[in-house]
């Protein structure tokens, strides 16, 4: 790893760190500067992998980081850090996210040459989850319990691709980053989803939703380092 990526890393780092800060004092205009700058900073990693291994794959996979770092800006305008969800901004980006989720999902069973196994039904246990949340009432999805539906098989599928890339392809740094972040890509949007709409949320959500889904970017986007 070259001192260029691993200073841009520690800057990632504090800045994520910041964003969580700024959203827990409920600083508006600090929060979405700051989670627009992280989010910057896992597509400026990602350049930096790409100029030190020429991963064809990361080109191939940069239409997903892109979509994330548009889903990230439209929702640090969206009211998200009061729960005061506006519906436009909300909608455009989580759609944002969907569409990063099917094209993950797409590269990742691309990458396993098409080889699917059992780590797919995880998307099953997200949807189960996801419907009972939406009949629950500790929850209130208004609007959004169909769109939650949707989202949460890809958020599922995604995870499970990137577990099943291990089973395909076997145990190594490569296979493992992808599964890691993919998990906890998924960790992030579950907990997300229990901060926007349960009725009364752990104020720890944020924090672990925020840090689950800036780990898995930066796993997401250095793993190119480690392909032969």
């Amino acid at each position: 790893m070259t001192v260029s990526i691993i200073s841009i890393s520690f800057i990632y780092a504090v800045l994520a760190v910041a964003a969580i800060v700024a959203m827990y004092r409920k600083k508006q205009p600090a929060y979405a500067l700051l989670k627009i700058l992280a989010s910057l900073g896992f597509l400026v990693i990602g350049f930096l992998v790409w100029q030190s291994t020429g991963s064809d794959l990361y080109l191939a996979m940069l239409p997903g980081y892109i979509l994330c770092f548009l889903g990230d800006v439209i929702l640090s305008v969206s009211g998200e850090i009061d729960n005061d969800l506006k519906k436009t901004p909300f909608t455009l980006g989580v759609g944002a996210f969907l569409l990063a989720h099917i094209f993950y999902c797409y590269r990742l069973t691309e990458l396993a040459d098409f080889h699917i196994s059992w780590p797919l039904s995880i998307s099953i246990l997200t949807l189960a989850y996801t419907l009972w949340s939406v009949r629950s009432p500790s929850f209130d999805y208004g609007d959004n319990r169909i769109p939650s539906l949707i989202y949460s098989v890809f958020v599922g599928a995604f995870a499970g691709l990137g577990i099943n890339l291990i089973i395909v392809s076997g145990p190594d740094a490569v296979t493992c980053m992808i599964a890691s972040g993919s998990a906890l890509f998924a960790v992030s949007d579950l907990v997300l989803a229990n901060r926007y709409f349960r009725k009364q949320v752990p104020s720890s959500f944020g924090s672990i939703s925020l840090g689950t889904y800036y780990t898995a970017m930066y796993l997401l986007s250095v793993f190119h380092l480690y392909l032969i």
